[in-house]
């Protein structure tokens, strides 16, 4: 089954590679395709995909046949916001509320500064 993980290229050895993801996992990584050139990403932040061999709890302990390419974190915009200050402030509909009458909404809206 083909996977992919994304962290840090560690540069084991002059023949191994590893990815090391944020929180720490290591992932080998076999027979890397084009190693002179995954190579030059050692220290940053990749993405290797490659077919998985699993460990017993389930786990991606390494990639065979690995392609690795530098990830690029992808540029977020900030969510836009409606302008609030033309809003109005509604009322509470008063009729929604079985057992409350309107003079103890009321006391309730004065208590709370409304």
């Amino acid at each position: 089954m083909e996977e992919l993980v994304s962290g840090r290229l560690d540069l084991v050895d002059l023949r191994r590679l590893r990815v090391r993801d944020a929180v720490g996992n290591e992932v080998e990584l076999d027979e890397v395709a084009d190693r002179d050139v995954a190579a030059r990403f050692a220290g940053q932040q990749v993405t290797a995909t490659g077919q998985a061999a699993i460990g017993s709890r389930g786990q991606v302990t390494s990639l065979v046949g690995a392609r690795i390419e530098h990830f690029v974190v992808p540029a977020w915009k900030a969510p836009q916001v409606p302008e609030l200050s033309g809003l109005q402030q509604s009322q509470p509909d008063l009729a929604c509320v079985d057992g409350i009458d309107e003079d103890e909404v009321a006391a309730f809206l004065e208590l709370i500064g409304r």
